[in-house]
């Protein structure tokens, strides 16, 4: 059925009058307060980072990855997919730069503070000095789809390196979070690509089973 020329412009001038209604209701940024809860829907993806989600706002909310579920999400990028509604809270809002962030997480909303420094060569450099069989205690300090960022501090210095999915302990699965510790060993450094690489076994031995350290020395290509 063809519409008439007043016809249309009736439709366009109603689908334009209930837009603006729906823009004039949205909410801006200093409204919202950490812990609020707010219902949204996926609009879309932030590189591999977490999803742009519309709550309601004058500006999208940053729903970061590692904030995506409890643990770790499992279902990396498909965690969400466009169009997907879901009930979250407010994590942070800087009203100045018109920016909010939401967590799917259950518990407390504080978070440690952002570590997500990319590491010199001489950060990598100090830890050429570690056995490779020493155990170092390391921090999740970000979540991605393909591990967890882990800081590590040693002689002074901070690194941050990524756990591969693989290399991922039960409790991590099931209980990852940002601040959380992991206890990790240096496998392998690349100076030159500025690469620290790190594994976790799936259960933390006795001293009574490690074996002895190897010798320091300087690991300067990749495993694979």
């Amino acid at each position: 059925m063809k519409l008439s020329r007043a016809c249309k412009a009736l439709v366009l001038l109603a689908l334009g009058a209930g837009w603006s209604f729906s823009m004039e209701k949205r909410i801006p940024p200093e409204q919202l307060s950490a812990g609020d809860t707010v219902d949204g829907r996926i609009r879309k993806r932030h590189f591999f980072q977490g999803w742009w989600v519309d709550i309601g706002a004058t500006t999208d909310a940053l729903l970061e990855f590692e904030e995506a579920a409890d643990g770790y999400p499992e279902g990396g990028m498909k965690t969400w997919c466009k169009m997907d509604s879901l009930s979250a809270r407010v994590l942070a809002v800087d009203a100045e730069k018109n920016k909010i962030w939401i967590t799917c997480r259950s518990g407390p909303l504080d978070r440690p503070p952002q570590f997500r420094q990319s590491p010199t060569e001489e950060d990598i450099k100090a830890f050429s000095d570690v056995p490779e069989a020493e155990w170092l205690d390391g921090e999740v300090c970000g979540l991605g789809p393909n591990g967890a960022w882990i800081r590590l501090r040693h002689s002074g210095r901070d690194c941050r390196t990524l756990l591969p999915r693989k290399h991922f302990p039960e409790s991590l699965i099931q209980s990852a979070h940002l601040g959380m510790k992991v206890p990790v060993r240096v496998t392998d450094i690349d100076v030159e690509k500025r690469r620290l690489f790190i594994s976790a076994p799936l259960a933390r031995p006795s001293r009574a089973t490690e074996q002895p350290s190897r010798p320091s020395r300087h690991r300067a290509l990749a495993i694979s």
